[in-house]
């Protein structure tokens, strides 16, 4: 990575290591979902594929910086598991352009773009397209972590518009979407749901635009070069030892408050089935003087502490951040990477650390942000509060 200065402004140019390195971070920060870092590699390895001795470097513009430019959130939607496997790019850049399309009818013509959220897949999203489209990306994102619907985008809950949004798939099929109220994330979730199974559970979905003061106030700054920094760590753990005090790794050099909870272990009791557009499953991980269980709807988000006689507590929910990595590389593991490992027989192969980390603040200066977190922790068979980590 380095640093220089474009029409006044400070501009970091990442190079492939650093792409590579912020889908290791993000791929952490997701709390089991955002998709699975393979799978975002798998479209960076088809870029190059098709565009042989193209310099892979893309321009990381601080929110400070910016223009009157707006922005625009990217991502995919649709159950992590149909995505498995697949050059999903097209439907990414579908999106884009047709987000562009709206906003140019709107004269809004978004001059960067940014993560929907963080993980292996939706913060490769927009780095995707300001590789194709040569338009810098927003160090920010609009959730700090993966959420399982648009109405838990912590930008929406914020103040941000959702809409327009539009939704493209990798035919070129495209929909837009228009709302009385751009503000009703719930009402758009409900819209976009019928689309994302019409499009097989891989629909490109674009929108959120908003301007400089926007960016400030409803998103989650500087994510990306954190997860940059934390792709690095990772990348630098060279034996298990190392591998297995990530957390607290993380935590001694301030780039999360996280903590370590398993010794490694085997993953337990594995189960996933797909529901109204969600991968929704649990596991047990851990040993005998500290077990848990995990439930997932895409993201964990339910973390339960099991005692010697089989009884369950729960200690930590969403928004906070349930994360597992490779005992031996310290590389995240996300709940579709456990399911793509079951699938081919080598799950009980797998050694993993369980740890937690707490999610940006502004999902804790608001008691009524977390309100969203109900209808997803009901599905899960949890009908309270959010519940932050405590010894």
């Amino acid at each position: 990575m380095n640093l220089f200065r474009k029409a006044g402004t400070f501009v970091k140019k990442l190079n492939e290591t650093d792409i590579r390195n912020i889908m290791k971070g993000a791929s952490l920060l997701g709390s089991g979902g955002g998709g699975s870092m393979s799978d975002g590699l798998i479209m960076l390895e088809a870029f190059k594929k098709h565009h042989i001795g193209l310099k892979i470097e893309v321009e990381l513009v601080d929110p400070d910086e910016m223009s009157d430019d707006y922005a625009v959130g990217a991502a995919v939607m649709g159950a992590p598991s149909e995505g498995t496997n697949q050059d999903i790019t097209d439907c990414i850049v579908n999106a884009y352009d047709e987000i562009c399309c709206i906003a140019d009818r709107g004269n809004c013509m978004p001059g960067y773009v940014m993560a929907l959220e963080l993980g292996g897949v939706n913060t490769f999203a927009p780095m995707l397209i300001s590789l194709m489209q040569s338009v810098p990306i927003i160090d920010a994102d609009c959730a700090g972590r993966a959420v399982p619907g648009l109405d838990t985008v912590l930008a929406a809950l914020l103040g941000c518009p959702t809409a327009p949004i539009a939704m493209a798939d990798v035919y070129d099929n495209r929909i837009d979407l228009l709302p009385v109220n751009a503000y009703d994330a719930e009402m758009i979730e409900k819209l976009a749901l019928p689309i994302v199974s019409s499009f097989k559970q891989n629909a490109g979905i674009a929108g959120w635009l908003c301007n400089k003061e926007m960016v400030k106030t409803t998103m989650v700054q500087h994510s990306i070069s954190k997860a940059l920094k934390i792709g690095e760590l990772i990348s630098s753990i060279k034996s298990k030892d190392q591998a297995i005090r990530l957390f607290d790794e993380l935590r001694r050099l301030g780039l999360a408050n996280a903590r370590t909870l398993t010794k490694p272990s085997k993953i337990e009791d594995f189960k996933v089935t797909q529901q109204g557009g969600w991968d929704i499953g649990e596991f047990i991980v851990g040993s005998a003087d500290a077990r848990y269980h995990v439930i997932f709807s895409n993201e964990s988000l339910l973390l339960y502490q099991m005692s010697f006689t089989g009884n369950e507590k729960l200690v930590m929910s969403a928004p906070d951040i349930i994360a597992l990595i490779n005992a031996s590389t310290g590389e995240a593991v996300t709940n579709d990477d456990l399911q793509t490992m079951q699938l081919k027989g080598e799950l009980e192969t797998l050694e993993v650390v369980l740890g937690i980390i707490q999610a940006n603040e502004l999902w804790h200066q608001n008691e009524d942000v977390n309100q969203c977190w109900r209808k997803y922790f009901a599905g899960c068979g949890y009908h309270g509060m959010s519940v932050s980590y405590s010894e």
